[in-house]
């Protein structure tokens, strides 16, 4: 919270900060649709140390919000809290041993579907869902498309292009990206938005459904206060390239087939599309003189018919062969392509099976450090969706292990994931060695993040989620995708946005979990607490 205040030789409080973290769990340990959920708001203090602050003893309960309530239903008692008790402990403080001590609520903690309800905003899926800045998203076959990353590269990068060679790979995109980067929200522009939600009723297009939950806080500015949450959104991010990697089921397969050919990406991919033979096989083919086809045998003849897809099984004789070749061989000098059987062309991003049995057999190869989440399971690993249902494990497998496994395989997808994941271990901060800790005045064994690498990991998470749009389906791309864009901008405001994530606050409440007892009397299970 600043430079410490020294007084007599001694460090003393005068001030600190607060962090809330709000989520929701089935309580009473039910799961059926439409059981009784609760909403804990909690207070962690931010002025301990990391291995302190997130102990469940020092976690403080705030309040319970019911399930049922809506947004605006829950305004008028969070001005009353905010009245009654956050503004009173900023201004006059709280009692301390060295005098009051301001106490001042630093940020939310939240996951998409809690800032969509504490910041009275449109669903995270809507047109205008994003809550850190004021994108419009474009209008796909079925929604909005989430995938905007290319806004927020500089003018004239490569990626920018509806079809480029970037690194080797080539990318495609449905249009050429000209527009900026959209403008970042502040306290201004929501109440501004709320004022014209009122008077004008549009909200679909502000994306404001009217007064965030804190409007009357005194100390209220949206842009720091609205922290980048660090787990869900990767979570969310790896479950999504999970799918494209792994696959989901048929429905989704034929869903990206479709897509693609709506937005006019990926022709070879569409339904009913044709695979030919290779640009290399073709130029071979078209080089074979009459004399070569001639000499060869029906074993010889036959080989190139099957390259070409042709296959002659009964009794035809060795004359016809050559006839076949011949008129294929006519067909590639001719400029035509050779189209091959009518079989579906197999998605670029998708593991095959052999690939899949051998990036298993790399995962389950993998020795684990102690106290590191294990993703395998038997004989199976994350890759067949065994093992990580735990959002630990999850974490693991795809800021570390995920690139590595996929060496060889789908190689244009894992550029992208390459310098995605590259961008976001820079920002999960790096542990120095013994004598540049000692230098930088840092505590052996800390992670820390360097300024001057933020903008650097800005640029790989953003080259690498555009690169990742150019060779996926982009109406698959889920909204925590463009959430990872304001990382970097994010981690210079906050630091280390792991050290703010809601990972510990999870272990607060499994304790709230075993309170639940009694449905009919649920307050009284928490009066303990």
């Amino acid at each position: 919270m600043g430079e410490p205040i020294r007084r007599g030789g001694r460090i003393v409080v005068t001030r600190m900060g607060f962090l809330v973290c709000m989520d929701g769990f089935p309580a009473f340990n039910q799961k059926r649709k439409g059981a009784i959920s609760l909403m804990p708001a909690e207070l962690i203090n931010l002025s301990l140390p990391p291995h302190m602050r997130y102990d469940p003893d020092n976690m403080m309960v705030w309040m319970l919000i019911p399930h049922d309530m809506s947004a605006q239903s829950q305004l008028k008692y969070f001005d009353y809290v905010t009245s009654m008790e956050l503004n009173p402990i900023a201004t006059r403080g709280v009692p301390g041993p060295d005098g009051p001590v301001a106490i001042k609520l630093f940020g939310a903690a939240l996951d998409l579907k809690g800032k969509e309800k504490f910041y009275n905003q449109m669903t995270v899926q809507s047109y205008c869902g994003c809550s850190t800045c004021t994108v419009h998203y474009d209008q796909g076959p079925e929604g909005p498309i989430f995938a905007v990353s290319r806004r927020y590269l500089p003018p004239g990068h490569p990626l920018r292009q509806q079809s480029c060679t970037f690194k080797g790979r080539e990318y495609e995109f449905r249009s050429e990206e000209i527009r900026i980067a959209p403008a970042v929200k502040t306290s201004q522009t929501l109440f501004k938005y709320a004022e014209l939600q009122r008077t004008l009723q549009v909200e679909h297009f502000l994306g404001q459904k009217g007064p965030i939950m804190l409007r009357k806080y005194l100390t209220m500015e949206y842009a720091r206060f609205n922290l980048l949450e660090w787990m869900h959104n990767v979570k969310c991010a790896f479950d999504c390239f999970m799918d494209f990697i792994a696959g989901r089921d048929a429905k989704f397969d034929k869903r990206a087939r479709e897509t693609c050919k709506l937005l006019g990406v990926f022709k070879d991919l569409w339904p009913g599309s044709h695979q030919y033979l290779s640009q290399t096989r073709t130029q071979v083919l078209a080089g074979l003189e009459d004399e070569q086809i001639n000499a060869g045998d029906v074993t010889w003849n036959r080989r190139w018919l099957r390259m070409c897809g042709v296959r002659l099984d009964g009794p035809e004789r060795v004359a016809d062969f050559r006839r076949r070749v011949i008129m294929l061989r006519d067909q590639a000098r001719s400029g035509q392509r050779i189209a091959l059987p009518t079989e579906s062309v197999h998605l670029p991003w998708r593991l095959t099976r052999l690939g899949r049995e051998i990036v298993n057999k790399r995962i389950l190869n993998i020795s684990y450090p102690h106290y590191t989440p294990v993703c395998s399971i038997d004989s199976d690993s994350f890759i067949n969706r065994a093992g990580i249902w735990r959002t630990a494990n999850k974490l693991v497998a795809f800021l570390v292990l995920l690139v590595p496994v996929l060496r060889g395989f789908v190689p244009k997808l894992r550029d992208g994931l390459r310098s995605l994941i590259w961008g976001l271990r820079i920002l999960e901060g790096q542990t120095p060695s013994v004598n540049e800790a000692d230098e930088l005045n840092l505590e052996r064994g800390h992670r820390a993040l360097k300024k001057s690498d933020i903008k650097r990991a800005r640029t790989l998470i953003i080259e690498g989620l555009s690169m990742i749009e150019g060779c996926c389906p982009p109406c698959l791309l889920v909204p925590a995708i463009h959430c990872l864009c304001h990382y970097g901008d994010g981690a210079e405001l906050h630091g280390l946005l792991r050290l703010l994530w809601m990972i510990s606050f999870g272990t607060c409440l499994i304790v709230l979990l075993l309170l639940n007892l009694y449905e009919h009397y649920p307050l009284s299970c928490y009066r303990k607490v």
